[in-house]
């Protein structure tokens, strides 16, 4: 199964609501996972393993580089996509690039980064955080 296709017009804070903002250095869209390094500073999707990054939060709308970005990082986030009880994560297809895939789209030897469930209303139930365990 391919990354989430999202719609960033779809792409609503529904509820949970820790909502931050930061400036980034790449054009991300709404519906991004928000990637920074380790360092702290925002990274070019696709530049770095996931041993060095976290994912902040999923982006609430489109920025360009050097704008400033506001992202939730729990709570209920509507999609326009996404299945109950399937759990989402940081798509590794060709290095952390902030899309959105499926943890059964995971290589079994890679390292993952979980980002929520799906709630069946075409949304997610955000509960970011990242696991060095190998999907089996």
């Amino acid at each position: 199964m391919a990354d989430l296709v999202i719609t960033s017009a779809n792409v609503q804070l529904i509820s949970g609501v820790v909502v931050d903002s930061i400036t980034d250095i790449v054009d991300i869209t709404a519906g991004m996972a928000v990637i920074v390094a380790t360092s702290g500073n925002t990274i070019a999707p696709g530049t770095a393993s996931t041993d060095e990054i976290e994912v902040v939060g999923v982006a609430l709308h489109d920025s360009l580089a050097g704008q400033p970005i506001r992202y939730q990082t729990s709570g209920v986030i509507t999609l326009g996509t996404g299945t109950e009880g399937v759990v989402y994560v940081l798509s590794a297809s060709v290095g952390p690039q902030g899309k959105i895939g499926i943890i059964g789209d995971v290589n079994p030897s890679e390292a993952m980064i979980v980002l929520g469930v799906g709630n069946g209303s075409s949304g997610i139930d955000l509960h970011i955080f990242p696991t060095d365990a190998e999907v089996q």
